[in-house]
């Protein structure tokens, strides 16, 4: 008889490689974390992501049944936010830490989760105006451990870190400092600040007896230890993840959990905008991305620095739909040049120009990020088809960004019949233009000379 997943399916093949997994005693059982996620970043290999799945969901299950409270819905945010990291591993860094990466990913799902669950009761409640009433309800230990969870998510990574592994993962000082390469001092040192810090701030709250510990609220909330997860879960969640990092149809999970999921995504990538172009930009991110999905990132790059006559170019294509565009594009520049970024529109031309002195970025290349978003929208009041297109610079610290609406042509059924990203990762020439993107016959290219 084969496992039985959360939602009733009998699925003999994900049973089967859950149980492998689970018996394996081969080389994923002897890798560290960030072995596992850097050959995953590199293989794609379902044994690797099953191996990290198996390690760190006892942690997530916890995070996600402690925020939610309903089983079905802790369910759906543990399977939520492993899918979230079939599209995401490549951005965990250091790799080692992916198990606190999980842990903030577990709870920021389980937050939208409860958000989600509270507007659709709100909906489906003859008052509306009525409290949810499960967060109503909650109380006494609850509130200990939502609390707790909320602080834990505050610390710094280099304190939140050991605290996951060992106080929620169960792990010793010695493994949590194996695991991460610290020496076991310094994870003991800071385990020791982490419980100092919680036990202030839940003594704050009055949630703790002065002078009490972090020992204490564990002992006191159960809740906050190591969880088992069923295999029937465990089981789902890992037949979902390949078919979703396959880009395949998914069935076996409702539909609520890849809604989920997406609005992680969409967070998570609204969040990094913001941190690169500011608040306008993320703002139109917001609009592009609604009811988008995200798709894997196909990238290009060899690490190798610019030099001589060439430069490279590293496209990232986040999604590309009938109704949604949006591009990351990095330009690493050889030394002693300049870059000029401009568009071949007479009416509004604009120029860009910074040599590569301006350009310097953090992991030391010169370069520039630019991000390229389209999306088509009708205005309700006139029933108008519209384009809104943005194009962000970033140059070494400063970020700009122009933006635009623009009629959708008659003639036009979808964005692909007005917008072209032709750009590909690759080489291209000193001194030759290259085209960017093109929309409505309006050209943006960037062209690379020397410096005389």
């Amino acid at each position: 008889m084969g496992l039985i997943d959360g939602y009733g399916n009998t699925d003999v093949n994900a049973a089967v490689r859950y149980l492998r997994t689970l018996f394996d005693k081969g080389a994923s059982a002897a890798l560290s974390d960030g072995q596992l996620l850097e050959r995953y970043v590199a293989q794609g290999e379902e044994s690797l992501l099953e191996a990290l799945v198996l390690r760190h969901g006892p942690m997530v299950w916890g995070v996600c049944r402690r925020v939610l409270g309903d089983h079905h819905d802790a369910e759906e945010a543990f399977q939520a936010t492993f899918l979230v990291l079939t599209r995401r591993a490549a951005s965990v860094m250091p790799r080692e830490k992916v198990g606190n990466w999980l842990y903030g990913v577990a709870y920021q799902t389980a937050r939208k989760a409860r958000a989600t669950r509270a507007r659709r009761r709100m909906r489906e409640s003859d008052a509306p105006d009525a409290p949810e009433p499960v967060a109503a309800a909650r109380g006494g230990q609850d509130d200990l451990a939502e609390v707790l969870d909320h602080e834990l998510n505050r610390l710094p990574d280099k304190y939140r870190t050991p605290v996951i592994l060992c106080e929620l993962e169960g792990k010793s000082h010695g493994e949590a400092a194996e695991r991460l390469g610290w020496p076991i001092g310094t994870v003991s040192g800071r385990l020791s600040r982490a419980r100092a810090i919680l036990a202030k701030r839940l003594t704050r709250r009055g949630l703790l007896p002065a002078g009490g510990s972090l020992a204490v609220v564990l002992a006191l909330n159960p809740e906050s230890a190591p969880a088992g997860v069923s295999a029937s879960l465990l089981s789902s969640t890992m037949e979902t993840a390949r078919l979703f990092a396959d880009g395949q149809a998914v069935t076996v999970v409702s539909a609520r959990v890849i809604a989920l999921t997406r609005e992680v995504l969409k967070a998570m990538y609204l969040s990094k905008i913001k941190k690169t172009f500011g608040i306008a930009a993320a703002a139109l991110l917001a609009l592009t991305l609604t009811g988008a999905g995200l798709w894997q990132a196909k990238t290009w790059a060899d690490g190798k620095a610019a030099v001589g006559d060439t430069g490279r170019v590293t496209v990232n294509e986040v999604i590309n739909n009938d109704d949604v565009v949006v591009t990351q594009i990095r330009i690493e520049l050889p030394p002693g040049c300049k870059i000029e970024v401009y568009s071949d529109d007479k009416g509004s031309t604009r120029r860009l120009t910074a040599d590569a002195r301006d350009v310097k970025q953090p992991d030391g290349s010169n370069s520039v990020e630019i991000t390229v978003l389209a999306d088509q929208v009708e205005i309700k009041q006139s029933g108008t088809n519209m384009i809104k297109f943005m194009v962000g610079y970033k140059i070494g610290k400063l970020s700009s960004s122009s933006s635009q609406m623009v009629p959708m042509p008659a003639d036009a059924k979808q964005l692909s019949d007005v917008l072209s990203v032709p750009i590909k990762s690759g080489e291209f020439k000193v001194g030759q233009p290259t085209k960017l993107v093109t929309l409505k016959g309006v050209t943006h290219s960037f062209l690379v000379t020397r410096e005389k």
